[in-house]
């Protein structure tokens, strides 16, 4: 029934993958998976996506499974702390760690 209901866009408390993580180039990687760690220690369900596909394609393969956030890791964003974040609706925000941590569960505690 709820996967009816929300037609796979579950959110965010409800959402096998809350943060899907992609670095932008294999020497991204690092500061991904670094991410994906921090976020996991928060108790946040989060996957990276890295592969030998094009960057579009592996952004392109993260929105088909619905996340309720996606993240691009490139050099801005580790030189800044800063996040690029795009929400399901295609909204974009930048976002420090802290505030994504804190967004999140928020939105897991309140049932968002």
């Amino acid at each position: 029934t709820l996967i009816e209901h929300y037609a796979g866009a579950f959110p965010t408390w409800l959402a096998p993958v809350q943060v899907a993580i992609i670095p932008v180039r294999e020497n991204h990687l690092e500061a991904a998976q670094k991410l994906e760690k921090a976020l996991r220690e928060q108790h946040l369900r989060t996957q990276v996506y890295f592969d030998t596909n094009s960057l579009g394609k592996r952004i392109h393969a993260a929105k088909t499974l619905k996340p309720p956030y996606i993240l691009v890791i490139g050099d801005k964003e580790i030189e800044s702390g800063t996040y690029s974040l795009e929400l399901r609706n295609g909204t974009k925000i930048e976002v420090s760690k802290d505030v994504l941590i804190e967004t999140l569960q928020k939105e897991i505690v309140e049932k968002i």
